[in-house]
């Protein structure tokens, strides 16, 4: 978060990208020259892309509109995205070739359809493995990173209790080849001071691996703001709860 509130921003938008002037002309674009170096260190890695920004003003999704209050952590989500993306970028494997678009879409679908059900209390999270491969990657913002399906059941369980007042809702997708963006929302319960609802806003980056497994998933979000939202939310921590481990593995 230093790192995004220091860099001088003269000539980037909020993504620390070349600034097109017009957030609804916004196209995938190179990383930044520094970020060029440093994609050289992972051979046929892709470009970081930019999405289309969401400070806009209120923008309509499944649950209405989101506050611009929570659409201007949008510049956090990228900084931490980019950051993320040269620490990381070794994990995600390359396809020359993508998958065909519909067989992602389905698979998309599929790993949503859990969340909800994981949502509901239908299921345990625990079940989110059936679409990931054996030897999958997830990286999570606080967490850390985890490896192969035997990990990512011990995470998800372990990170996931004492969270059951809480929703997570879905409001985009997008499809670049075989990768996979998803923009969703840590909603705690209660009301902020101007009686808004309490969203810390996330983007999940999933690699598509074929045959309806994903390969690689990282979870983004800012950890400052989801402390700072806990602290204005009603809820509080169940006995059941688990705190992420002290020493967390990012590599």
């Amino acid at each position: 978060m230093a790192l995004g509130r220091q860099r001088s921003t003269k000539g980037l938008d909020e993504c620390g990208l070349p600034d097109t002037g017009h957030a609804s002309d916004a196209k995938p674009v190179g990383a930044t020259r520094v970020g060029q170096q440093r994609l050289q260190e992972f051979p046929g890695a892709n470009p970081v892309i930019r999405m289309d920004r969401l400070d806009q003003g209120d923008r309509s999704t499944d649950r209405g509109a989101i506050p611009c209050e929570h659409a201007r952590n949008e510049r956090f989500v990228c900084i931490s995205g980019l950051a993320s993306f040269l620490r990381h970028g070794r994990d995600i494997t390359v396809s020359r070739m993508s998958h065909e678009r519909a067989e992602i879409e389905a698979t998309i679908n599929r790993y949503l359809d859990l969340r909800r059900e994981a949502i509901a209390g239908d299921i345990p999270w625990t079940d989110l493995t059936e679409v990931f491969t054996e030897d999958a990657v997830f990286i999570d913002s606080v967490w850390g990173r985890h490896q192969g399906v035997a990990a990512l059941v011990e995470f998800l369980d372990s990170s996931m209790k004492g969270l059951q007042s809480w929703d997570f809702p879905h409001f985009w997708q997008a499809i670049d080849g075989d990768r996979v963006f998803l923009r969703w929302s840590n909603l705690l319960p209660g009301t902020g001071r101007d009686g808004g609802e309490l969203h810390v806003m996330g983007l999940s980056i999933l690699e598509y691996a074929g045959n309806g497994k994903f390969s690689y998933e990282e979870d983004l979000y800012s950890e400052s703001h989801l402390h700072d939202t806990m602290a204005k939310s009603t809820w509080k921590p169940s006995a059941d709860m688990v705190a992420p481990p002290a020493e967390r593995n990012w590599t």
